[in-house]
């Protein structure tokens, strides 16, 4: 939803988690948006069995994140699992994903603003644990 020069949506899954993708807060990035929102593309249909997200945000107790599936990066999209993550720098949060999970190439990262302008995350980090990284 944002992509701020030096802060690019890639740099949350780049693998460097010096590296992050920013979503100012403030009332001028409010009007804008009160949601924000990160499409990942896996590259292929996949299952993942975990989410490990790694990231702050200007909430108490980090941010409400909703995890949805698609088959296109435009969607429809379908909720999968509400993360609550973006709890600071020391620990990913890992968020276990339904067995059932259908496979999917495109997830979304979705977090609403919860009741103030200041709503400012970054996301450093994103990992999908799959079948095959468990081997």
């Amino acid at each position: 939803s944002h992509n701020l020069t030096g802060y690019a949506p890639e740099r949350a899954a780049d693998g460097d988690a010096s590296t992050y993708w920013l979503v100012p807060g403030g009332e001028r990035m409010e009007r804008m948006s009160h949601d924000k929102w990160l499409v990942l593309d896996l590259g292929r249909a996949a299952a993942p069995r975990a989410l490990s997200l790694l990231g702050t945000a200007s909430t108490v107790g980090g941010a409400r994140v909703t995890l949805q599936r698609a088959a296109s990066p435009r969607g429809p999209w379908r909720t999968v699992a509400h993360v609550r993550g973006l709890r600071g720098l020391r620990a990913p949060t890992r968020q276990p994903l339904p067995a059932d999970l259908s496979p999917s190439r495109y997830f979304r990262l979705y977090m609403r603003r919860e009741g103030h302008a200041s709503f400012r995350h970054a996301i450093h980090d994103v990992c999908f644990e799959c079948e095959e990284d468990a081997a």
